[in-house]
């Protein structure tokens, strides 16, 4: 018994639609760690940056100075360093806030060194210039391009100052994450922290923002975790942020928001160097100096950008330090990835709701579909609202969660349980209701244990009929009329049980037995009331569809019939008998003999009422149930087989009149 009531507990809806979201939420999971959720989140990513992007009209003080194609054909390029000095001297003049060499120049031009002297006596003195390089990093000795020769002898502390690192993570061609800091492992050195580029150039031009707005210098505190810069807290990335999943989390990373500008004031190399360029055209303002021809190929791609479009690096650049300068002033807090500890408890909560929504769905099978596409809408306006809000909440693998285990659980749920529907409805007839039938389904729990109804005592009506004068009818017609005639008689005479919410329990020969009041226990006296009158209604449509039957059978030269009766109201004790294989629902006890007794008493004594074909005779429970229902006459105290004392009997005629009003009254007191 205990095996059985494990199976079947194991084989509920809710285990089940939880073992189909566990199973997805393990496959997606296991897609996750083979990385094949990753570059769909990304791009997911990218959609959410463009939908939440709105250039802003005022943005950080950033000019640059591009060299593009034409500078190139145009000019003596590379330039030389008296070229390049005189460059720097004349943006100098201008009393920039800082300026941002992004070219490399760890070689002199010319390779002899000539003009090397006048380009130090620029760069050197000026403290608000920075530059770059990168680090010859371990096990990669020709990944390293070193700092510009004019500035290897300065002290050290001044030099991770004004030599910086330009680079940038990259995933599939797409910059979405920068720097603050990057500790390389460098040949032969131990691991330092550099600057990047762009955090280098905002820290110069803080204090200048922070004056021309009237506000207090930003407080700045870095930590191996975070780093505060005035009203922003920057958290350290994650490779298992977001979308991201083993991503490369060198550094100190944080995700960019392309809030700010996408464009900034550009001049091209030529026109500044011929003195095309307005007045004032730097002053007070972060000079970046680089390449932005395709040439190059310093340029990428980014959220905000045409597939077949690139940034180049320098405005990629400009960017950085706009968001930094937002974040510090106006407490734009980055972009921050869910943290991926979180990730899998995010996920396997959409796949429990996605199953949890199936279950729900079950009862309107037609709007599943719509209701499914109403959670993922839910999932995506949560992901947009968290999006304005500065979380990165991933949205493919939940998302795919969700669906999955919705309509894989509402398909299998469905058919599981149609088959257990089916299989629970082959204990009764098919002469159920479709209301009864979705309460028995609705309330199996109850009076079902393990694989069959369990016994239960409870209070129902059960009625039988009986044919009069079948035995001599069968005598007159041949096997296959009788049968015809017989099939056709019990078709129409059950079909009225399912309308009036019983159960056909069985067919004896020529005789119907019907119950109701189970498998569902009634628990008030309404309800007991209700089925024993519901019993009477279908007594007396059985009479009305009798009299229509004989009518027919008259003009086919079938033989008529009359029929008996007996309803009985009281306490029986219900369950099923038989075999595994071959189970029988049924009732058993006084009230179903009482009834049984009830129909054949008095077969020559008690006639039906003038103009029918059919004696309903009831028990005086049932009477005291219906009484004001029904027009009933006593036929006296009658003993019955089996029974050591008579039982009040009467005979049902018609309903009253007065139905409508006391019916709508039962109902409501029953519900």
């Amino acid at each position: 018994m205990k095996t059985r009531l494990s199976s079947r507990r194991l084989l509920r809806p809710e285990v089940i639609a939880t073992v189909v979201a566990l199973t997805f939420f393990a496959l997606l999971t296991w897609a996750r760690h083979a990385e094949l959720m990753q570059r769909l989140e990304l791009q997911t990513y990218d959609v959410m940056v463009r939908m939440r992007h709105v250039p802003q009209k005022q943005g950080a003080n950033i000019t640059i100075i591009g060299i593009d194609e034409e500078d190139i054909r145009a000019l003596d390029y590379p330039l030389s360093d008296k070229a390049l000095a005189g460059l720097l001297r004349k943006i100098l003049t201008e009393e920039p806030r800082a300026i941002g060499l992004d070219l490399f120049r760890d070689l002199p031009e010319p390779r002899d060194g000539t003009q090397l002297a006048e380009l130090e006596a620029v760069m050197r003195p000026a403290e608000n210039l920075v530059t770059i390089f990168l680090p010859t990093q371990e096990g990669r000795p020709a990944s390293g391009v070193s700092a510009p020769a004019v500035l290897k002898t300065l002290p050290e502390e001044e030099w991770v100052e004004r030599v910086t690192i330009n680079d940038f993570p990259i995933d599939d061609s797409t910059v979405r994450r920068a720097y603050l800091f990057l500790h390389p492992r460098e040949e032969g050195h131990p691991a330092r922290t550099y600057n990047s580029f762009a955090l280098r150039l905002a820290m110069l031009d803080l204090p200048f923002e922070a004056q021309a707005r009237g506000v207090p210098v930003p407080d700045v505190d870095f930590s191996p975790e975070s780093a505060r810069i005035g009203k922003a807290a920057f958290l350290r990335f994650r490779a298992n942020d977001g979308g991201y999943f083993h991503a490369d989390a060198g550094g100190f990373q944080f995700l960019l928001d392309y809030r700010g500008r996408t464009r900034f004031p550009q001049w091209p190399l030529r026109d500044v160097l011929a003195g095309r360029v307005p007045p004032a055209a730097f002053r007070d303002r972060v000079v970046l100096i680089g390449n932005v021809a395709s040439s190059f190929k310093d340029t990428t791609g980014t959220p905000l950008e045409a597939p077949d479009t690139q940034c180049p690096g320098t405005a990629l650049h400009a960017q950085v330090i706009d968001q930094i300068i937002r974040a510090a002033l106006d407490g734009d807090q980055p972009t921050r990835g869910l943290p991926g500890r979180f990730h899998a408890a995010w996920t396997l909560l959409w796949a429990l709701l996605g199953s949890a929504s199936a279950l729900t769905l079950l009862r309107w099978p037609r709007g599943a579909l719509a209701g499914i596409g109403v959670g993922l809408v839910v999932l995506v306006a949560i992901k947009h609202w968290a999006f304005q809000q500065g979380w990165w909440l991933p949205l493919v693998e939940p998302g795919l969660a969700y669906v999955l285990s919705a309509g894989v659980s509402l398909l299998v749920v469905f058919v599981w349980e149609r088959r257990q529907r089916g299989e629970l409805m082959q204990l009764f007839s098919r002469h159920v209701s479709t209301k009864v039938a979705d309460d028995i389904w609705e309330h199996r729990d109850t009076f079902l244990e393990g694989s069959r109804p369990k016994p239960q005592e409870l209070t129902a009506t059960v009625l039988f009929t009986d044919l009069v004068g079948f035995s001599s009818v069968s005598e007159k017609i041949d096997a296959a009329t009788l049968m015809a005639w017989l099939n056709e008689g019990m078709e129409r005479l059950a079909a009225h049980v399912e309308t009036h919410g019983g159960i056909v329990n069985k067919y004896i020969g020529d005789a119907i037995m019907a119950v109701f009041g189970v498998p569902i226990p009634r628990t008030t006296p309404a309800e007991i009331a209700a089925d024993a009158a519901g019993a009477i209604r279908c007594a007396l449509a059985m009479s009305a569809e009798l009299h229509l039957l004989n009518a027919e059978w008259r003009a086919r030269g079938w033989p008529e019939i009359g029929m008996r009766i007996g309803i009985h109201t009281g306490p029986l004790v219900a369950g099923s008998l038989g075999a595994k294989s071959r189970l029988e629902f049924t009732v058993i006890g006084d009230t179903v003999n009482t009834a049984s007794r009830l129909e054949s008493s008095g077969k020559d004594e008690i006639l039906p009422p003038p103009g029918s074909v059919c004696r309903i005779l009831i028990g005086h429970s049932t009477f005291e149930l219906t009484s004001e229902l029904f027009e009933s006459e006593p036929v006296g105290s009658i003993p019955l087989k089996g029974k050591s004392r008579p039982l009040e009997v009467y005979r049902v005629s018609r309903e009253r009149e007065v139905k409508a009003e006391r019916l709508q009254s039962s109902s409501s007191s029953s519900s």
